[in-house]
């Protein structure tokens, strides 16, 4: 079989798309899932439903219900600013679209927007891996399988359609890049800045952007023109005000440039929260949120929950590492594959808060996944960027560990999850493929030189 002909990208997105259409009717449509009886027409009970898998739901679906009510995406004549309004503007066009069936329509779109994912990764693979096409297809297949998607496709958040959206801007800037036209970077902007509608994380995005661009036009031209100068500086410049059209919004509402409080919110819930339980402070915690809950408006609550997160981390600041690096192990090692328990009410432990039962498979599950991706990507990719950065791709090092804390880094302050790794996996799985690869290759060439210390055995 030629391997070239499943990698391509009508190939890769028709699998992706099957994948996850067949795990959302299997989620939506068997006894016992949180989100069983989804599909049915929606008769004012459905918001509650959508809940039970998430609370988070709910924070999107009723800013879109206000808007269709009162032309706001908020809540009444307030403008919300907590969830940027990228995500609920999808919900409200589905409402529209499809009337009492738009979780349906949801679902299917994001299916279909999530399965761009794949041909997408194997673009930015190719740029890595340019002699084996086997480890872009265990690559590809490593992502599809291992829930990446097709776990976050039936789910009302907004984590599926905003790496979507954003990793196809990063396409048509890269390709920007190497073809050196305009009109792929104007693309590109579009999606990223849509992306930036959807999640706030964006707002410093993009010097990375010129950050990336630059480094793959170093690694794949003989040199940078002015004009491919250009292109990388105009683009990244009309990205300053794309990736902050959620705070210029905010701004124009309350007079502040901030595109939600979320950050600041999820440095209190979380940090403050975590530390504080700790040392068995409950009763500060307590007290601080009673004053954070009595300020004025929302721009006073999130300095107040600002100035009690830099408090608690320099009166703990070893609990505050501590924490966060529990965090981060928590978003680059936890298997995509809890979600799947979770959505029919299993999880490691018990959660009763959110109707959560002990399992022994997903305790398996964990761990077992866990070790794997330590093992087989964390840990390759980790060695695979020093070598990048001992030899001459020196700049791709630098932009890949830029673009990940991107991501990663603002999320340590707010729990651990799989989910937040979703616009950086691929970039992770393919460097770490390749140097597990080379590593196998060397150990060959050792044995064949009888360098191997296992020579003996024959």
């Amino acid at each position: 079989m030629n391997i070239s002909s499943l990698l391509t990208p009508r190939v890769l997105f028709f699998s992706g798309f099957i994948v996850h259409l067949a795990y959302s009717c299997i989620v939506l449509f068997t006894p016992g899932s949180m989100l069983y009886g989804g599909a049915e027409p929606d008769t004012g009970q459905l918001t509650d439903l959508l809940s039970r898998y998430t609370d988070n739901s709910r924070e999107y679906i009723e800013p879109a219900d206000n808007f269709l009510r009162n032309g706001v995406f908020g809540y009444g004549s307030q403008p919300d600013y907590r969830r940027t309004i990228g995500y609920p503007a999808i919900i409200a066009f589905f409402k529209i679209l499809s009337g009492s069936y738009w979780y349906s329509a949801l679902v299917l779109f994001q299916c279909f927007l999530g399965a761009l994912i794949y041909p997408i990764s194997v673009f930015f693979g190719k740029l890595h891996i340019k002699r084996s096409p086997w480890l872009l297809l265990v690559g590809v297949l490593f992502l599809m399988l291992s829930g990446t998607g097709f776990t976050a496709a039936p789910c009302v958040m907004s984590d599926l359609p905003f790496t979507a959206i954003f990793l196809s801007g990063l396409y048509f800037a890269i390709k920007g890049v190497l073809k050196k036209r305009w009109d792929y970077h104007l693309v590109s902007v579009f999606l990223i800045t849509c992306s930036g509608l959807i999640r706030p994380t964006l707002m410093l995005y993009a010097p990375v952007h010129a950050l990336v661009l630059l480094a793959f036009a170093m690694k794949h031209s003989d040199h940078l023109s002015r004009r491919m100068k250009w292109q990388v500086i105009g683009s990244s410049l009309l990205l300053v005000i794309g990736c902050n059209s959620s705070s210029f919004r905010t701004y124009h509402a309350y007079g502040t440039f901030s595109p939600s409080e979320i950050l600041s919110l999820n440095m209190f819930d979380h940090t403050v929260k975590n530390i504080l339980d700790d040392h068995n402070l409950h009763g500060l915690y307590s007290a601080y949120s009673d004053t954070a809950e009595h300020a004025d408006n929302f721009i006073d609550r999130s300095n107040i929950y600002q100035c009690y997160f830099l408090k608690t981390v320099n009166d703990y600041p070893l609990e505050a590492v501590r924490y966060w690096t529990e965090c981060a192990a928590n978003h680059l090692l936890t298997p995509h594959w809890m979600n799947i328990g979770q959505v029919f009410g299993y999880y490691k432990r018990e959660e009763p808060s959110q109707d959560l039962r002990e399992s022994v498979l997903m305790k398996y599950i964990f761990y077992s996944f866990s070790v794997f991706n330590l093992l087989f990507i964390v840990i390759p990719f980790s060695l695979a960027l020093l070598e990048m950065l001992r030899g001459k791709d020196r700049m791709i090092a630098l932009a890949l560990i830029c673009y990940c804390t991107m991501f990663i880094g603002p999320t340590l302050l707010a729990g651990g999850s799989g989910r937040f790794r979703m616009p950086i996996e691929a970039f992770m799985i393919f460097p770490a493929l390749l140097w597990i690869s080379d590593r196998v290759s060397v150990l060959k060439l050792k044995k064949d030189h009888r360098w191997w210390p296992f020579s003996f055995i024959e």
